[in-house]
């Protein structure tokens, strides 16, 4: 019910279009003295008519359905007037107004369609209406009334009957209806709009999970939120203890898809400098107790070889190890986020990350030999890792 009041509202506008039209030529007839002027005159009626359909639903009460319509009509009967002037058959067979009627019948069945509400189905009375006053009944009179104007009186009663009904329900009831059925992300947000019972809170839900603050709708109902998330935005009002909602599927584009993919390579960049960072702090820490240890054992001349020097270092600096290890398995895993990201330096980080294994594998498993030979690779990967650092801006 609450679609009744712009059911009326557009009844009412093409009401006073078609009474407007009316007084416009009654007037111009009436003072108009040239026969040939007025001969000609009547094959413009259509023409105004559709001037002044785009007033009323311009500048009455607020922009409707009409204005669209009325453009439509413009084309349509200046398109055929102008050919009437060459084309007698035109104007005898009545083709202008059959072109208003099929169109207002026309714009009634695509305006259903496009809001799926029955209710919007005035143009098509309004059509069906105007085809009998001009086409089956266009002598008719009741007094000095024509059937034009009949019909212009009619639709007016009937469109503020309409208006003044459905203004109640719109504003009193809980209703809520989205412009879209789906839209698609831009490079970052789309917007979700509609119209619902006026000044109430709009509750909003993305795939079932609802989402904070809520939304409200203005004086006209109207309400609109921008979203950049994709999924199945569900939009709920209550009025009275009734809850009503609709939804509107949110997709996403390729623009999206690739704002999307930068943004996490960029987390993902951050993320793998800061585990990169923990893993050679922890590494370091490691290496430099085995270089020392097995320094000392050196100078006490208690060892030449690092094998369970190593190990007990190790065994020492457990947690090190073990913060290591889950450190580099989060690198790896950034490291794979930027490649599915197609980010241009993947390869850079995928040295970075070639770097801090082969440091990982130098101090959890030693190279054979002396004490020299494991300091030098040490130092060396210990370098390469601490400028990766200074690389990625830590």
């Amino acid at each position: 019910m609450d679609k009744l009041y712009f059911s009326g509202k557009d009844t009412v506008d093409f009401a006073l279009a078609l009474l407007l039209t009316q007084i416009i030529f009654w007037t111009l007839m009436k003072f108009i003295k040239s026969d040939h002027i007025k001969a000609k005159l009547p094959a413009w009626y259509n023409v105004i008519l559709s001037v002044m359909l785009f007033i009323t639903g311009n500048f009455f009460w607020y922009v409707s359905d009409v204005r669209t319509l009325a453009i439509f009509l413009f084309i349509i009967t200046l398109t055929i007037t102008l050919l009437g002037f060459k084309f007698k058959a035109i104007v005898d067979k009545n083709i202008s107004n059959w072109a208003v009627g099929i169109t207002l019948i026309i714009a009634g069945i695509l305006i259903i369609y496009n809001y799926s509400v029955n209710l919007y189905i005035e143009f098509i009375v309004i059509g069906i209406l105007w085809l009998l006053a001009t086409i089956k009944w266009p002598s008719y009179k009741l007094g000095k009334l024509s059937s034009k104007s009949i019909l212009g009186i009619v639709t007016l009663v009937l469109g503020i009957f309409c208006a003044v009904l459905g203004s109640y329900y719109y504003d009193e009831t809980a209703h809520i209806q989205t412009d879209n059925y789906s839209v698609t992300l831009g490079k970052q947000s789309a917007w979700v709009s509609g119209y619902a019972t006026p000044n109430s809170k709009i509750h909003t839900y993305l795939d079932g999970k609802e989402e904070t603050p809520a939304e409200k709708s203005d004086a006209d109902g109207y309400f609109e939120f921008e979203v950049n998330v994709p999924g199945k935005w569900t939009v709920k009002v209550t009025k009275d203890g009734k809850t009503v909602s609709d939804y509107t599927i949110v997709k996403k584009s390729a623009a999206w898809k690739k704002h999307q993919a930068k943004i996490e390579a960029k987390e993902a960049k951050n993320n793998f400098m800061d585990y990169y960072a923990d893993a050679y702090e922890a590494l370091d820490n490691v290496g430099v107790d085995e270089y020392n240890t097995w320094l000392d054992e050196n100078s006490n001349g208690e060892g030449g070889y690092i094998d369970d020097t190593l190990d007990a270092v190790q065994n020492q600096d457990k947690k090190d190890v073990q913060d290591a290890v889950a450190d580099i398995i989060l690198i790896q895993a950034s490291l794979e986020k930027i490649k599915n990201a197609d980010d241009s330096d993947y390869a850079a980080y995928h040295q970075y990350y070639s770097d801090i294994k082969r440091l990982q594998s130098v101090v959890i498993n030693p190279p054979a030999g002396d004490i020299d030979n494991f300091g030098n690779l040490f130092e060396e990967y210990r370098t390469n890792v601490d400028n990766n650092l200074t690389e990625m801006g830590n």
